[in-house]
């Protein structure tokens, strides 16, 4: 196991943001389990996903702590400084397609929880297994990112051990996998990852787990559709239901009405 002094600032920032989100995320699912009102039953549900989404994504990154490096040629480099560099390096890869996973469903959670808020405005009332229906349909798309990741095939594994004295380090030497559907190869080689981010990093090959990819491959670029292009969509439907929302308080007439329609959206 190797950190250098930069890598102790980042590991120090990313367990205190990531436990903290946690604390405040559990403190958020003990209100809506225990102090929320009735009448926000169906809603409890979308602050409940958000909540525990959030929760798992910083369960995730505690375990990974990854540090993201843009390489040459169009590739990614990926250093995992938590405990999961203890791993095989695919779970530590399949932990962070997770976290990405876990990251595009928060979004997407937000966008539908705002899309309940400005439909319950306009019916009379929206029963709890559409509202689960509602999560359900949101969490396709992410889940096709873990889908992805669990496709890859094992093959060329190689180990090389090396006895230091006083410790024993296992250093994988030659380590490829390939999606065959979609083509996609990772290659767990240090010296590669170095060459490839042009020696920014020193003694990289003393990293437990350094996993690079291709970002132009299939199975890469649909998951960076998901993380990003995809956030266009879902920010815009956002605005576009708080903008409705808006102008349908400012309809309302009875005083009594929009207090409690209030009290529903905000």
């Amino acid at each position: 196991m190797y950190f250098s002094s930069t890598d102790i600032i980042f590991i120090t920032t990313v367990y205190l943001l990531s436990l903290l989100g946690f604390a405040l995320n559990g403190f958020l699912m003990y209100m809506i389990t225990h102090k929320s009102p009735k009448y926000l039953s169906p809603y409890r549900i979308f602050l409940a996903d958000t909540a525990m989404t959030q929760m798992l994504l910083d369960v995730v990154l505690l375990i990974i702590c990854p540090r993201v490096l843009a390489g040459s040629r169009n590739h990614i480099v990926v250093i995992y400084l938590g405990p999961s560099q203890f791993l095989f390096p695919y779970y530590s890869y399949l932990l962070y397609s997770t976290m990405l996973h876990l990251s595009l469903n928060s979004f997407i959670s937000w966008m539908i929880s705002m899309i309940y808020r400005c439909l319950i405005l306009q019916v009379a009332s929206i029963s709890t297994k559409i509202v689960v229906a509602m999560c359900v349909a949101g969490y396709v798309v992410p889940f096709s990112i873990v889908t992805l990741a669990t496709m890859i095939d094992e093959e060329h594994i190689n180990f090389t051990v090396i006895v230091d004295f006083s410790r024993t380090v296992i250093v994988i030497s030659t380590d490829r996998r390939r999606i065959a559907a979609l083509n996609l190869n990772t290659s767990t080689n240090a010296t590669e990852a170095a060459v490839l981010t042009h020696h920014i990093v020193p003694d990289i090959e003393l990293y437990s787990s350094v996993i690079s990819a291709d970002m132009f491959q299939t199975g890469t670029l649909y998951t960076l559709f998901c993380c990003s292009v995809l956030l266009i969509p879902i920010y815009a439907i956002m605005y576009i239901c708080r903008w409705r929302i808006h102008s349908l308080l400012l309809t309302t007439q009875s005083v009594q009405t929009k207090f409690q329609a209030k009290q529903l959206v905000q």
